[in-house]
């Protein structure tokens, strides 16, 4: 769940409860008008013919005359000529991801197949994200990673200036509303949610807000809501990272390779900290050269987003090393820069904050140890430090009570969790999975953040939804998941 800038943005904040009769009043049917459309990611990959409407809500669901906001909502219809009446609905993460570039990645990894052999496809961009009242703005914009205290501050008032709509109503309190706003508008009894790292939060709150109206619940690196997201991320990493550290020491192969690893990692941190490094690499679209000063914090960048990733976890010890023997920076350079642009065209940085700043920075309080420990690790404090400083100035709307809660359900719930998960570990998994009567709990050996596109998971997501008695469920195939080797030189592992 990428929260991506280092030194980004966050004080005091003043969590207000949402008053209870809000939580049961989801808006009466307003007809939705699908047509036909083609998608594309935000950032132009993958394409998709579905059913698209534009669709309007009260910003606040409380108060129907209250400002209207675009909603985009997609149907990929189902290949039965008698469909399901219940469907599966998509939640992205971020927060501040689009949930439609979500579809559309996994629709061309084929991951639908079989759930729309019997069911529809739903998916709603999140208010404030995406193609839905995107609450973005240049001044905070994710391609930025060197901001002083002093910067964060302007820019964050500069940001809120620029912004379509209040801030407040951008939370995940409104977000679940919006959701059954969604069902009823549909004529759907029930729907089968799925979540992934922040849209678990998401799928969880709904499932609780609205129990009658969840069949089931797969939730896909999950984040309990008990957690406050922040100082554990660059904790959680560092973990992952020291895991690579030792897997390769452990292996002989890696280890002739790459001795001392983890030495010339926190070397080239450390280079990079006191002199940052010119280099100069060919952009792959145009093949222009750009050059670039790499600093530490575009080296911790790449580190982490590939922690996320166990094809790319696997190439860390061979970039690590073939970076420190040859001095020569302009993979990271490269890297870094791809993935600053796709965030910043990604995220929505303004719903982000609003999320961050009402449900995850007025907690910190309570970790003041995780805050301490987290200035040990390869990303330092800076990644929640900056929080706080922009939330000290972000206007925070009221948030549902019951938020921070343990959540106990009855409903049948799915738990998907990658062994190297680097920010949503299976022991967020197992804490979450202890209060629920009626749940299982699959850990991908080997694998990251994500688990739904993976090996026979699709499958197995099918069969959940086709019968959600968790006593029929099959999951043997789940132990065809293995690690990715590491890469020992260019040309891929040792044979």
């Amino acid at each position: 769940m990428p929260i991506v800038s280092f030194r980004l943005i966050s004080s005091l904040i003043f969590l207000v409860a949402l008053p209870c009769y809000l939580t049961a009043n989801a808006q009466p049917k307003k007809e939705l008008n699908f047509n036909p459309c083609e998608l594309s990611t935000l950032d132009g990959r993958g394409m998709l013919s579905a059913l698209c409407a534009d669709w309007k809500q009260p910003i606040d669901p409380g108060d129907a005359k209250s400002t209207q906001i675009d909603l985009f909502v997609v149907k990929v219809s189902s290949a039965s000529p008698n469909p399901k009446p219940d469907p599966l609905l998509i939640i992205n993460g971020g927060p501040g991801g689009s949930s439609v570039d979500l579809l559309v990645d996994l629709a061309g990894a084929n991951v639908f197949r079989r759930i729309l052999n019997k069911r529809d496809v739903i998916v709603m961009d999140q208010r404030g994200t995406g193609r839905s009242s995107s609450l973005a703005c240049p001044a905070l914009a994710d391609n930025q990673l060197q901001i002083t205290d002093i910067d964060i501050k302007l820019l964050t008032k500069e940001c809120i200036g620029q912004l379509n709509y209040d801030p407040r109503y951008f939370s995940t309190t409104y977000a679940v509303q919006d959701i059954e706003s969604l069902r009823i508008a549909l004529g759907k009894d029930r729907l089968n949610v799925y979540g992934v790292s922040y849209g678990s939060r998401v799928a969880v709150e709904y499932a609780r807000q609205f129990e009658q109206s969840t069949r089931t619940l797969i939730l896909d690196g999950v984040v309990p809501p008990t957690i406050a997201l922040g100082p554990d991320v660059a904790i959680k990493s560092q973990e992952a990272l020291d895991l690579v550290f030792k897997q390769c020491r452990e292996s002989v192969a890696c280890n002739n390779a790459f001795p001392n690893l983890d030495e010339k990692f926190w070397d080239l941190m450390t280079r990079l900290e006191k002199h940052p490094v010119n280099t100069k690499f060919q952009d792959p679209r145009s093949g222009d050269p750009i050059e670039v000063e790499v600093e530490k914090e575009h080296l911790a960048l790449v580190i982490r987003m590939s922690l996320y990733n166990p094809e790319l976890r696997s190439l860390l010890p061979y970039l690590i090393y073939e970076t420190s023997l040859k001095n020569d920076f302009s993979r990271i350079a490269a890297t870094a820069t791809q993935l600053l642009d796709q965030l910043g065209q990604s995220i929505s940085n303004g719903m982000h904050n609003a999320v961050a700043c009402a449900e995850d920075v007025p907690f910190y309080d309570e970790q003041q140890r995780l805050i301490k420990d987290s200035k040990e690790t390869y990303m330092g404090s800076d990644f929640h430090q900056s929080l706080i400083e922009i939330c000290s100035e972000w206007p925070v709307g009221p948030t549902n009570e019951s938020m921070k809660k343990v959540f106990t359900s009855k409903t049948p719930s799915l738990i998907l969790s990658g062994q190297y998960d680097p920010v949503t570990p299976p022991s967020y998994g197992e804490q979450l999975a202890s209060n629920l009567e009626n749940r299982l709990h699959i850990i991908g050996e080997g694998q990251g953040h994500g688990l739904i596109s993976r090996g026979c998971i699709p499958k197995v997501l099918s069969d959940f939804m086709e019968d959600p008695n968790l006593e029929n469920l099959k999951t043997d195939c789940v132990k065809h998941l293995k690690p990715v080797p590491f890469f020992v030189n260019a040309y891929g592992p040792s044979p």
